[in-house]
């Protein structure tokens, strides 16, 4: 799997790594309408760094899975793979 650093917008500011509500990516905004998932790695083991991964909708009716870095604070998109 692949990821790209993103820009994330989330519904609380004061706290990193909170619910996202937008994400800009490759110059485009999209906006994200529904939380489908959400799931954690690393939070109990420390030989691992913790992340936060959340499966987004978008207005366009897109499904993104956005992963966030709580080390580095820092977010990523997972790059969608089209079909054959």
């Amino acid at each position: 799997m692949e990821y790209e650093a993103v820009t994330v917008h989330t519904r609380d500011e004061y706290k990193a790594g909170q619910e996202p509500t937008a994400f800009e990516w490759r110059g485009r905004r999209f906006e994200v309408v529904q939380i489908a998932d959400r799931w954690y790695e690393g939070h109990l083991d420390p030989t691992r760094m913790p992340l936060s991964y959340f499966k987004v909708r978008t207005g366009e009716g897109k499904e993104f899975i956005l992963r966030y870095h709580e080390v580095f604070r820092s977010w990523a998109v997972r790059i969608p793979h089209e079909g054959p």
